[in-house]
């Protein structure tokens, strides 16, 4: 994209977040808590990156 530095900053200036679509249920969920494209789009509460690792359970 080609852009003069001047054109960006304006761009940059005038943009203002939307507002949320969603006050409940997954849509809402889903624009709170979904990463972006580098992170994996996926909810951030399923990440298991954290605390100590746990053994699989003995299967009898």
């Amino acid at each position: 994209m080609e852009l003069d530095d001047n054109e960006g900053q304006q761009r940059q200036q005038n943009w203002r977040p939307q507002k949320l679509q969603f006050e409940v249920g997954y849509g809402y969920m889903f624009s709170k808590r979904i990463e972006q494209a580098p992170e994996g789009c996926d909810f951030e509460f399923l990440k298991i990156d954290f605390g100590a690792p746990l053994n699989e359970p003995d299967i009898f």
